[in-house]
């Protein structure tokens, strides 16, 4: 069994049909990050664990460890995630 990341939005936006990750990099546009979406589970990223998504929606940048109120920059915690079960045929 493998999991997703479902991706349903953020605080201000919510997506009219779930998303699911393709790929992200915490150190992208100077550590603010930059993610890929899909409507598609086929194209999504697998994970071995509903615990790699969770460690993965709360990366630190290394670029841009702090954000400007002192906390840590998780840029993927804008979204709003469930890690989803799926089935390997």
């Amino acid at each position: 069994m493998k999991w997703l990341m479902a991706v349903y939005g953020t605080a201000a936006i919510q997506f009219e049909q779930v998303r699911y990750l393709v790929s992200f990099d915490a150190e992208a546009h100077d550590g603010r990050g930059d993610a890929l979406f899909t409507l598609y589970k086929e194209r999504a990223t697998r994970f071995d664990s509903f615990k790699e998504v969770m460690e993965l929606w709360g990366t630190i940048s290394k670029v841009r460890p702090l954000r400007e109120d002192g906390k840590p920059n998780r840029p993927l915690t804008t979204f709003t995630i469930s890690p989803e079960k799926v089935d390997e045929p």
